[in-house]
């Protein structure tokens, strides 16, 4: 497997984690009838979109240099 190959393997892995974190956060705001989401929900997303980022910065840079 090639590092662009694992790069992309690391952002699909990201997406996921990002969509279960959402799903879940629905979920637990629908059953305990909250206004709004869970600050450790916000928290887990904003960590998550920061990596997401970061891994893209890394694709562009990776792609660039052609390794």
């Amino acid at each position: 497997m090639t590092e662009i190959e694992k790069l992309y393997t690391r952002i699909n892995a990201i997406n996921d984690a990002i969509n279960s974190v959402k799903n879940a956060s629905t979920i637990d705001r629908n059953l305990s009838h909250a206004k709004h989401p869970s600050e450790h929900f916000i928290k887990a997303l904003d960590e998550l979109v920061s990596i997401r980022s970061q891994l893209f910065n890394l694709k562009i840079r990776t792609l660039a240099i052609g390794r």
